[in-house]
């Protein structure tokens, strides 16, 4: 049986530069959740939750005449064929975190060590981190691997949601769709809050719910989905449209995450809640971003589709895999200095 794909060579000139501009934001997404990592900002929850509703967005427009299955071998074989390239990089960089497994276990052995360190390397392998609700599990290793575990499943779910999709008879309902599964999803989060947030083998369960599960996060994907059936929609019924009044919508977006972002901040009101500003605070935002910038009609999205944010974008998936490993060497190496006598290294 074989799978049909969406044959990008086929794309119009346009189309590429609309998702030159799409690249662009991702290249944004990896800088933020970076950022956050050094850190210098905490707009990591924001690249997670735009790298999913884009990652959704794309596979409706890149995979127009997909060939749906509902046949779990056959879609599981779909989305591993999809990860491929960045689950050999995954493997690497969890070796790199096992080598200091296995160092602690000769200094330090135990039975319940052993056991503890063969589970997360198992699911780490499996890529099924993301299902167990403790953070020494979904954090495990390379902690940012729980992305991919993430996506394994929504590529494996996506052409179920593609039948889904494809019954939807217009804009309205679509826009409809997205606007109630927002809903869903603050009213799971709310009452992930209300439930038991701490335990020998849950910690911080509104954060899991909310950030990490895969079925959670289906919901962001679908609603990357349904903005990608609605922009191919609106294709064929507005003319493009260029001008000051784009560059200035194009704006609205930035502005508005900048806002949800100062609003994060504030604990003792709704949008500082953790399980709302890990994800929910943004869909809004994200879901205009994404729309406008696929448009390509304001000066901002042809500043966004150039060459050096377009490149970031496309190693994007590598970078994400691989940072948190180059920057605890870079540690590594400065704390040698240190020991060594060298304390005038000055990072900028």
């Amino acid at each position: 049986m074989t799978i049909r794909h969406y044959n990008t060579e086929t794309i119009d000139t346009t189309c590429r530069q609309k998702i030159s501009s799409l690249q662009g934001i991702r290249a944004l997404a990896f800088i933020g959740v970076f950022s956050s990592h050094v850190p210098v900002t905490d707009l990591g929850a924001w690249g997670v939750s735009i790298f999913i509703v884009l990652s959704g967005f794309l596979m409706v427009y890149n995979h127009e005449n997909f060939t749906c299955q509902t046949n779990l071998k056959v879609n599981l074989c779909f989305a591993i064929k999809k990860i491929q390239k960045l689950y050999a990089l995954h493997i690497v960089t969890m070796l790199y975190y096992v080598f200091f497994m296995v160092k602690s276990l000769i200094i330090d052995f135990s039975l319940k060590h052993m056991a503890s360190y063969g589970t997360k390397i198992i699911l780490n392998v499996l890529l099924l981190q993301s299902w167990i609700p403790s953070m020494r599990i979904y954090f495990s290793l390379n902690s940012v691997a729980w992305f991919l575990s993430v996506c394994l499943f929504l590529y494996m779910a996506f052409p179920v949601l593609l039948l889904v999709l494809r019954k939807i008879s217009d804009i309205k309902i679509a826009s409809i769709c997205i606007i109630g599964i927002w809903i869903i999803q603050v009213m799971i989060g709310y009452l992930s809050s209300r439930s038991v947030t701490s335990s020998v083998y849950v910690e911080n369960f509104p954060h899991w719910v909310t950030y990490i599960f895969p079925l959670f996060r289906m919901g962001d994907f679908f609603i990357g989905m349904l903005l990608g059936y609605i922009k191919k929609k609106s294709d064929y019924s507005s003319p493009p449209k260029k001008g000051h009044l784009a560059t200035i919508l194009e704006a609205l977006p930035f502005i508005m995450i900048g806002v949800c972002h100062y609003f994060s901040h504030r604990k003792d009101i709704f949008t500082g809640q953790i399980w709302f500003r890990g994800n929910m605070l943004y869909t809004v935002s994200n879901v205009m971003l994404i729309y406008l910038y696929a448009l390509n009609r304001g000066l901002l999205s042809r500043v966004l589709s150039s060459k050096l944010l377009v490149w970031i974008g496309n190693i994007s998936g590598y970078a994400f895999l691989i940072h948190l490993v180059i920057l605890n060497i870079w540690e590594l190496a400065i704390q040698d200095l240190k020991v060594g006598g060298v304390h005038s290294i000055t990072v900028v």
